[in-house]
């Protein structure tokens, strides 16, 4: 694993040269190996300005590095929203909550059988939210500790290739896709639950089964922590502008991605 301490004498002489005053100089734990090049990385802090240092010591202007520079961004970027949010909804108690409602939705499922056809589908696609939620946190939880895998296998051997940057980035679009749907479910389902749970407030329910009293209570607690048709807060929202970014990002080449130019301000190489 690369440390400022055990990089090459010249290469970290290179990495000095670029420092300004009061700065803290941070170099990438591996080297990045692209188009037959190598590279080490620097970061600058506090600013986050950033320097590409070819293994022979030479420091390439940026018009001749620019793909290199967003490639070795992008895989570093994608490696701390895994670490960072996919580690938080990873934390979640995401599992038993939703199998508790698909548990509760199971008890209910009794008074929906001489239903309306409309109450009907409006509690199957109810039933659909334990499933989609379940199924996309389990690939939030691959995907997070899937990424920490491969990071920790580049820094044991030391390098990052353009293999690396394409698994962690397909990663990081997979925990973001996740994400989005586990919130697009609840806003589509909203309109079905509210009739669902209507109709279980009807329904005659004996005061000797307690447990199905008891899941229409759960049901409505949890109806409540969930989106309605909208999400449920400003930083919901912005989790999943960020996931519909990220999918049609993907499509372009790199140099076209938005955040291209300004990205591509903070590198000290020449110009």
């Amino acid at each position: 694993m690369n440390t400022l301490s055990n990089i090459p004498e010249n290469i970290r002489e290179i990495a000095e040269r670029y420092k300004k005053e009061g700065e803290v100089i941070e170099v990438l734990p591996a080297k990045i190996q692209l188009k037959n090049n190598t590279y080490y990385y620097f970061n600058y802090l506090p600013k986050n300005s950033k320097l590409l240092v070819l293994e022979d010591g030479s420091v390439l202007p940026v018009d001749q590095i620019e793909w290199e520079a967003l490639i070795a961004n992008s895989f570093i970027n994608a490696v701390d929203v895994l670490a960072t949010v996919g580690e938080q909804w990873k934390r979640r108690k995401t599992f038993s909550i939703y199998r508790n409602v698909q548990k509760q939705l199971n008890q209910v499922e009794p008074l929906f059988r001489d239903a309306p056809i409309e109450i009907k589908k409006a509690y199957s696609d109810f039933c659909r939210i334990p499933k989609v939620v379940i199924e996309n946190q389990e690939i939030i939880l691959d995907s997070v500790n899937n990424a920490l895998k491969l990071v920790k296998y580049t820094r044991k051997i030391g390098l990052i290739t353009y293999e690396d940057y394409k698994s962690i980035r397909t990663l990081q679009l997979g925990l973001a896709e996740a994400g989005m749907k586990q919130n697009e479910v609840q806003m589509e389902t909203y309109q079905s639950r509210v009739k669902t749970l209507n109709y279980l407030d009807e329904a005659k329910i004996s005061l000797l089964d307690v447990k199905t009293s008891y899941a229409k209570k759960m049901l409505k607690i949890h109806h409540k922590r969930m989106h309605t048709d909208k999400p449920k807060t400003q930083s919901e929202y912005e989790d999943m502008k960020e996931a519909y970014r990220l999918k049609e990002e993907s499509k372009l080449p790199i140099t076209e991605w938005k955040a291209a130019p300004e990205s591509l301000k903070y590198l000290r190489n020449p110009r």
